[in-house]
């Protein structure tokens, strides 16, 4: 992915090259432990419901407290509540993966104009997506041919308003320095103007403008008259709604909120660690924001937009640089990982009125970007019911092109139900699978998965902050095997805890 390309992207969704020292919120992630109650995917992975409260603290402030829901739902859906929403998550290659979460169906499409590398969040603008780069196109979400920004090389993502900005033809080297050829591009794909910027790199699409990150600074840049109207302190422009420009100052400990309208800026509390991601809600009330937790992990916060109230929102350590999505009403927050190369998918949803967060963990691949969309909208990304097939019906996109055929695949996520936890033994865990009688697993360390009767585990994440690892192995009917470990990294050989057993009781009456 060309360097001019991997920077627009970052704009939208992803900061990973601040200079700033991740540090660890104060308190943060102090769980108490609960009994869980965990779905898994027969054959696949496990489906795992968090089983457990948090509290963060920020600074020196009264804890935030979440209650993490424990039980699924039977019928299918994902999540224990409706939610009225589709999930469209980018696949890195050739097109889009639909993931419906009241049904549990799952689609994928090819798309054209969609790129190899075109790893950002999905862009929308009106009723089509906007993919790929050199040229980018336009793809309407009903499913008819794609339109190429002509002569256009990248994108540059902002709020939605029904058109696109564009940088024109492949950038010449400059880096922040250089003045850049941009262009506004109609729904339909007409283009509607072309200017020269006057220096700077076009991190987002502001009203009327873009806003121009140089070496020293952000310059606000009008398109009608050519002129800077606001220049910025030395910085990075992170996201735009169609009210405000979320940017930070070069240490990136808070974040700054600009009024199109006004000027007027809102300061945020701290954050506590450098944000990666941010995306403002539809009304822009809110700004979701991902930022470092320490180590390899990251957290979730919303702020206030209007007085900067940054509230954390308790969920199990985040990989890096996932995406995060709102429903189209801003009721929900959807937030992930990056199943791209892996095995499994880590989902989580916020639901803002009752204060609550699921999580789950899907046996879904080559899932990058996010985008949260309603059933009518995605609907030409989902097969009907009677194309629905096996789980391998989809081969996972793994490579480009991804072998998927023309048009949409499809299949539903078969579940199994599973209770209890693994037994704890000197010489490592014993856990009884579906269909293997007991398995011996070795002890947990940071540094390997864990070996289950010599055969390490089909997919293994470790827990920094929790010293904790979750592993699951295809063969053992996707159970989900998790542990606590000892200070020195491993299983405390001297654990005499009573023994328990992981039953897997295979169900046909309900898929998921």
């Amino acid at each position: 992915m060309p360097d001019l390309e991997a920077q627009l992207r970052a704009a939208a969704g992803e900061v990973p090259d601040l200079d700033v020292v991740p540090r660890l919120v104060a308190g943060a992630a102090r769980r108490r432990r609960r009994r869980r109650r965990t779905f898994v995917v027969a054959g696949l992975l496990a489906v795992a419901g968090a089983g457990a409260a948090a509290s963060v603290l920020v600074d020196d402030g009264p804890p935030h407290q979440v209650d993490v829901v424990e039980e699924g739902r039977e019928d299918g859906a994902v999540f224990a509540e409706d939610t009225g929403v589709v999930l469209l998550f980018d696949d890195g290659y050739d097109g889009a993966t639909a993931l419906d979460l009241d049904m549990g169906n799952v689609g994928r499409r090819r798309i054209e104009g969609q790129t190899a590398g075109d790893e950002g969040p999905p862009f929308r603008s009106g009723d089509a997506l906007v993919v790929g780069y050199g040229p980018p196109h336009l793809a309407p979400f009903d499913g008819g041919p794609s339109i190429p920004l002509r002569d256009a090389w990248v994108f540059v993502p902002g709020p939605d308003t029904g058109d696109v900005w564009a940088v024109m033809g492949e950038p010449e080297p400059g880096g922040t320095a250089a003045a850049y050829t941009v262009g506004r591009f109609s729904a339909a794909g007409e283009l509607l103007g072309q200017w020269q910027t006057p220096g700077g790199f076009p991190m987002a699409a502001v009203p009327g403008g873009l806003a121009l990150e140089r070496t020293t600074a952000v310059d606000l840049w009008e398109a009608e008259t050519g002129s800077v109207v606001a220049t910025l302190e030395d910085g990075r422009a992170l996201t735009a709604s169609s009210s405000q420009l979320a940017w930070c100052e070069r240490d990136c400990t808070r974040l700054l909120l600009r009024s199109h309208a006004t000027g007027e800026t809102v300061t945020t509390d701290e954050l506590g660690g450098a944000p990666y991601s941010a995306v403002f809600s539809p009304d822009g009330s809110r700004l979701a924001v991902r930022f470092s937790g320490g180590g390899d992990v990251e957290q979730l916060a919303l702020v206030d937009t209007s007085d900067g109230t940054v509230t954390p929102v308790a969920t199990s350590p985040l990989e890096p640089y996932g995406p995060i999505a709102w429903s189209p009403d801003g009721a929900q927050l959807f937030f992930a990982g990056r199943s791209q190369g892996g095995e499994s998918l880590a989902l989580g949803r916020y639901d803002v009125a009752g204060d609550t967060v699921e999580e789950r963990v899907l046996p879904l691949t080559g899932t990058l970007g996010m985008l949260a969309l309603g059933p009518d909208e995605a609907a030409s990304f989902l097969p009907n019911a009677a194309a629905l097939g096996a789980p391998d019906a989809c081969p996972p996109p793994d490579v480009q092109p991804s072998g998927r055929p023309a048009g949409v695949c499809g299949f539903r996520l078969a579940a199994t139900e599973t209770d209890d936890e693994p037994v704890y033994r000197g010489d490592g865990m014993v856990l009884e699978s579906a269909t293997d009688g007991p398995v011996l697993c070795s002890a947990v360390f940071q540094s390997r998965p864990p070996q289950c009767d010599g055969v390490p585990l089909d997919a293994w994440s470790w827990d920094a902050r929790r010293r904790r690892g979750v592993g699951a192995r295809h063969d053992l009917g996707g159970v989900l095997v998790h542990g606590d470990v000892g200070r020195h990294g491993a299983v405390d050989h001297g654990d005499t805890r009573p023994t328990r057993r992981a039953r897997a009781r295979p169900r046909t009456d309900a898929t998921l």
